[in-house]
């Protein structure tokens, strides 16, 4: 087993600020981010071009819990599918 490579302050910096400081997915300005990958790790294995910054976006911790190892499409699809069934029960 590899040991995943950690993303540099620096670039962890550059992502959140190109953000201003927001998650990348709803759009909130939580006390705490943390750089989650766009196209998961967890999906395609430890390559170096995941950590590139194009790959990584700031999250909440609610929707880099939710988005787990959904692809940014599926995580969309989940999150219309939320909308709709709360929208229906009300």
């Amino acid at each position: 087993m590899t040991t995943r490579k950690q993303i540099p302050s620096n670039v962890r910096k550059k992502v959140k600020e190109r953000y201003d400081g927001r998650c990348g997915y709803c759009g909130e300005k939580p006390s705490k981010l943390v750089i989650d990958h766009i196209d998961p790790i967890a999906r395609t294995g430890n390559k170096i071009e995941k950590n590139d910054e194009k790959n990584l976006m700031p999250s909440c911790f609610q929707c880099n819990s939710f988005k787990s190892v959904f692809s940014i499409e599926q995580f969309r699809q989940n999150l219309e599918e939320i909308q709709n069934d709360n929208e229906a029960t009300y």
